[in-house]
C-alpha cells in the first residue's frame, strides 16, 4: 500500500515535470524558485579562455569591498605587489564541507595512482590524490560549470576531461541541447527519485560544461530551476548525490579585450568585415556583453555583427534584468572572479572531492589571425584610456556583476580555515607537474572518439565499466555529445541494459 508521503512526492514530481515543459516552451520566462536552505550562494557568473586564467591570476589586486586579502606566494604576483595573509579565519562555510566517504566509494583508478602523489588520508580513510586535497570523492556528484567565453573555460574543460579519463566522472559538454537536458533530467528523476525502488548500483558522477552558446540559451530559465528542484528532491529522499553549480566572472575591460582579440579582430579583417563587425575595438563594443550573455546565453548574438537586433535588447539591459540575474546566481555554489582561478579549483575539490585539478593553461588561437601573429593589448588599443572609458560607458551592468562577485568571493575566501592557504600554496607550486603526472597515469579510458551513430542507431564503441553511472544515463549523455565518448581501456566493457538502471 502506497503511503501518503509517497503519493505527495509523486504529485510533486509530476507538477515539476509540467513546469519544466512549460519553461522549455518559453525559454524567456524567468520564474524564480525558493532558495535552498543550507547551500552557499556566492553571487555572479562568467567564463574565459585557457591562458587567460593564469594571466588574470598573476595580475590580481586585493579583493574589493570585502577587505580580505588572501596570501599569494611572491613567485605568483607581479613585482612590487604586496603579499598579505589573512590573520584569522572563520570556520569553513557550508560550501566547503568535508564529506566522509568510505574508501570503497572512491572512483575506479584511485588505487593505481602513484604513492608519491598521495596526500594525507581524508575523513573516512580514503587516500587522497595530492597533498593539497582534503576531501575524497563523494559517492555521487553532478558538477555543472557555466562556461561563459573568455573566463577560463577552456582550461576548466581540460580539467573535467582529465577526471573523465581517470574514471572519476562522465563528461557532458561542450554544450548541451534543450532536448538533451530534458531527456537527462527525466532520466535522473526516474532513477534517483522514482519511488520506493532501489537506487542504481552505479550512481552518477557527471562533469558538465554548460557553454554559453545558442544551444544552452535555456540555462538560466530551465537548468538553474531544475537544479534547485533536484537538490530539494535528493535531500527529501536522502540520495547521496551532491549537485554543485559553479562559474566565473571577469573584470569587464579585460573581458572585452580578450573576446575582441580572440574572435572579432580576425572577422574585421575579412571582406566587408568592417561593415559587419565595425572598425577596430572602439567600433565594435556591444553593450553589457558579460551580464547579458550570462543571463541569456548565445553570446554571439550580440558579440558579432554590429547590426544584430539582439544588441538593441542588450542596450535595454537594466535594473530589472540585473535583479533576475542576481537571483539566479544566488543558487550557484561558487562564483569566482577569474583572477582567483586556483582558489576556485580548490573550493570545487573541497566541495565534492574532484581529485584531478592540476592544469596547464590552454590558450585558444585568435580566429582569423595568422598563427605567426599574436595580437597584443597595445595593438588593439593604442589609446588604452579611451578603450577603458568606452567599456565603462557601454557595460555598466558588467561592472555591477563583477564588483558584486568580487565582494562576495572576498567574504567566501575569508571564511576558509587557515589550512586552506597552506594547501593553496602547495597547489600553486605543483599544479603544472601534477597535470603532466595525471596525464601519464589515467587508468580508466585513454581517448575520446565516435561511439554511437545516432542516424543508424549503431553502437561502435562503449565506455568502459569504470565510467560512473548506469548505462541508459551514459547513452543519453553520449548522444547529446554528438555520439562521442571516452573509451580505450583494458577493463571490461559496459554491459548494455537499454532500459535498466
Amino acid at each position: 500500500m502506497i503511503s501518503r508521503w509517497k503519493v505527495i512526492l509523486l504529485v510533486f514530481l509530476e507538477v515539476a515535470a509540467l513546469l519544466s515543459a512549460l519553461v522549455f516552451s518559453n525559454p524567456t520566462w524567468y520564474y524564480e524558485q525558493p532558495r535552498v536552505v543550507g547551500l552557499v550562494a556566492a553571487g555572479a557568473v562568467g567564463h574565459a579562455s585557457a591562458g587567460d586564467a593564469t594571466q588574470a591570476a598573476s595580475s590580481r589586486g586585493p579583493p574589493a569591498q570585502g577587505g580580505v586579502t588572501h596570501a599569494v606566494p611572491t613567485s605568483h604576483v607581479p613585482a612590487g605587489d604586496a603579499t598579505q595573509a589573512a590573520s584569522s579565519r572563520a570556520p569553513p562555510a557550508q560550501g566547503g564541507v568535508t564529506y566522509a566517504v568510505p574508501a570503497s566509494h572512491a572512483p575506479a583508478g584511485d588505487a593505481t595512482r602513484a604513492a608519491s602523489s598521495r596526500g594525507p588520508p581524508a575523513q573516512g580513510g580514503a587516500a587522497l590524490a595530492a597533498p593539497w586535497l582534503r576531501t575524497a570523492p563523494v559517492p555521487s556528484a553532478i558538477l555543472i560549470d557555466r562556461h561563459l567565453h573568455k573566463n577560463g573555460g577552456s582550461t576548466f574543460r581540460h580539467i573535467l576531461l582529465a577526471n573523465e579519463r581517470a574514471g572519476v566522472c562522465q563528461y557532458w559538454g561542450y554544450w548541451q541541447t534543450e532536448e538533451g537536458w530534458l531527456k537527462i533530467s527525466r532520466e535522473l528523476d526516474r532513477a534517483l527519485l522514482g519511488g520506493a525502488g532501489p537506487l542504481p548500483a552505479k550512481l552518477p558522477w557527471l562533469c558538465i560544461e554548460a557553454h554559453s552558446s545558442a544551444t544552452t540559451s535555456n540555462f538560466m530559465s530551465f537548468v538553474v530551476p531544475y537544479v534547485v528542484r533536484l537538490r530539494q528532491a535528493l535531500a527529501l529522499r536522502s540520495v547521496p548525490t551532491r549537485v554543485l553549480l559553479v562559474t566565473r566572472v571577469r573584470e569587464p575591460f579585460a573581458f572585452y579585450l580578450s573576446f575582441y582579440k580572440w574572435k572579432v579582430a580576425g572577422l574585421q579583417r575579412a571582406p566587408n568585415g568592417a561593415k559587419v563587425y565595425g572598425v577596430g575595438f572602439l567600433g565594435w563594443t556591444p553593450p553589457n556583453l558579460q551580464a547579458w550573455s550570462m543571463l541569456n546565453g548565445n553570446i554571439d548574438s550580440i558579440a558579432s555583427s554590429v547590426r544584430s537586433s539582439a544588441r538593441a535588447h542588450a542596450a535595454q539591459f537594466g535594473q530589472r534584468q540585473m535583479a533576475v540575474l542576481e537571483r539566479k546566481l544566488a543558487h550557484f555554489d561558487i562564483v569566482t572572479p577569474l583572477e582567483y582561478f586556483d582558489e576556485h579549483l580548490l573550493m570545487v575539490a573541497d566541495a565534492i572531492g574532484l581529485p584531478h585539478i592540476g592544469y596547464q593553461s590552454v590558450s585558444p588561437p585568435q580566429m582569423g589571425i595568422p598563427k605567426t601573429e599574436r595580437l597584443s593589448d597595445a595593438q588593439v588599443c593604442p589609446n588604452m584610456t579611451a578603450c577603458r572609458e568606452r567599456v565603462r560607458q557601454v557595460a555598466p551592468w558588467d561592472f555591477r556583476l563583477y564588483e558584486k562577485a568580487r565582494a562576495d568571493f572576498a567574504a567566501k575566501l575569508g571564511s576558509q580555515d587557515a589550512d586552506f592557504q597552506r594547501r593553496l600554496e602547495l597547489f600553486r607550486d605543483s599544479r603544472h607537474a601534477a597535470a603532466a603526472r595525471e596525464r601519464e597515469q589515467m587508468p580508466c579510458c585513454t581517448r575520446t572518439g565516435k561511439c554511437h551513430n545516432k542516424r543508424t542507431g549503431e553502437w561502435l564503441l562503449r565506455p568502459p565499466s569504470c565510467v560512473p553511472g548506469w548505462s541508459r544515463l551514459q547513452e543519453l549523455v553520449i548522444d547529446d555529445r554528438g555520439g562521442t565518448c571516452c573509451y580505450g581501456s583494458l577493463k571490461p566493457a559496459l554491459n548494455h541494459t537499454p532500459a535498466g538502471r
